[in-house]
């Protein structure tokens, strides 16, 4: 029942593991379940004693050795994971200067993009511009740089949004130039990005991931 507790106390966007205690709580379950079925009502303990040892001391020599790779692998993942974020960091927009509105954007696309060309975001900004202005070749080869940069979208922006609605632009570019086959090629890496790997709903106004 303790595991369950984080489910009802916890907000969603908390730093909880919900699998983790759910799993808790039926692997529990089941331990409970095994030992009514092999603990005798006469006896002092369960039975097969010497299985729980054993079962327990390959438990604590695995714990052991998880320690062991964390120690030894940690500075080295730590080291790994600082570089990429000061690596990527001085190619992404500073906050105080990130536009606010996909208008203003648009807006300082051209300034942006000379800027800060790693950018995805700038890049959709620009490939937004050109769009609105007729350019789709321009378009095109803006939302492909932004695309490229796949360590930048991987470390800052995890969650895929991003991702997604530069594919979904990019469909439709290609749409709108006659390139139905490519634009599909282009959206289906993202069509399952979507909640519970549903098609997103940027993607499923286009149509595009239904010719998977």
């Amino acid at each position: 029942m303790p595991s369950l507790i984080p489910l009802a106390m916890s907000p969603t966007g908390s730093r909880i593991d919900f699998g983790a205690h759910l799993g808790g709580a039926i692997t529990g379950l089941l331990a409970g379940l095994a030992l009514l079925r092999a603990w005798p009502r006469g006896d002092a303990i369960p039975r097969f004693a010497g299985v729980a040892k054993a079962v327990s001391c390959v438990g604590v020599a695995l714990a052991l050795l998880c320690f062991v790779l964390v120690g030894v692998h940690y500075p080295a993942w730590a080291r790994e994971a600082a570089s990429e974020s000061v690596s990527f960091e001085q190619f992404l927009i500073p906050n105080e200067d990130l536009p606010r509105t996909t208008h203003d954007g648009v807006a300082r696309a051209s300034d942006l993009a000379m800027r800060f060309p790693r950018d995805p975001r700038a890049q959709l900004f620009q490939a937004i511009d050109r769009s609105n202005n007729g350019d789709l070749q321009g378009a095109e080869q803006a939302l492909r740089r932004a695309l490229s940069e796949r360590d930048i979208l991987r470390v800052h922006f995890p969650q895929r949004r991003l991702e997604t609605d530069l594919r979904a632009l990019l469909g439709e570019v290609l749409v709108r130039e006659g390139r139905r086959d490519d634009a599909v090629q282009a959206v289906r890496p993202s069509c399952s990005a979507g909640d519970g790997g549903t098609v997103p709903p940027v993607l499923s106004v286009l149509g595009l991931c239904e010719s998977r």
